[in-house]
């Protein structure tokens, strides 16, 4: 299952996205982390602002509250970690060449 992130139009209920998808996180009454293979049923909503599938999100729509904004932040903070190399990442503690912490 992908995660996605939807900016849901105000008149649209998050019980009616909850039809839709499983919602695995909820910031406000119009930001949704779902998991979902596919994301084209809320493209079908009228009004949906944002679609975003594992990319950060730079332009957010106006109007937004202030915990929708923190709840998009921390989506962009957790896409940046995914994408981080970690030198050692998966290998043993005691990997030749590393030295355990």
């Amino acid at each position: 299952m992908l995660e996605t992130l939807i900016i849901l139009p105000r008149e649209y209920s998050v019980a009616a996205a909850e039809a839709l998808a499983s919602v695995r996180q909820r910031f406000g009454d119009r930001v949704l982390i779902v998991s979902s293979d596919d994301e084209h049923r809320f493209r079908a909503i009228p009004g949906v602002s944002l679609i975003a599938s594992g990319d950060q999100v730079m332009d957010l729509p106006p109007g937004l509250s202030e915990t929708e904004e923190l709840g998009i932040a921390t989506w962009n903070i957790r896409r940046e970690v995914a994408n981080k190399s970690r030198p050692g990442d998966g290998l043993r503690w005691d990997a030749t060449g590393f030295e355990a912490p």
